[in-house]
């Protein structure tokens, strides 16, 4: 299977999938570099290190379960970072 990394979505994912015949992938770095805007300066660093252990899981199923206690987690304090983790979810979690 050939994966092409994209940082947008949308319309540039639907002319890769029919006119390359790739599956996409979201670029990791740059939806944690978009959901680091989502909180204040001095919460970065654990939301760092929150978000990354969604990715230390070897199947996929794991990841997401993790991912959506992780959306839970967020909704309380930072609505737009949770909006932002489950509008990504497929994109990112898609290796």
């Amino acid at each position: 299977m050939t994966k092409v990394m994209i940082a947008e979505t949308g319309a540039l994912k639907a002319a890769a999938a029919k006119v390359l015949r790739v599956t996409t992938q979201r670029c990791r770095a740059n939806f944690m570099r978009n959901a680091l805007a989502c909180v204040g300066k001095k919460d970065r660093q654990i939301f760092t290190a929150v978000l990354r252990t969604a990715f230390d899981h070897e199947k996929l199923a794991e990841s997401k379960d993790h991912w959506a206690r992780l959306i839970e987690v967020f909704q309380p304090r930072h609505s737009n970072l949770a909006e932002l983790t489950r509008r990504g979810e497929d994109g990112v979690l898609s290796y």
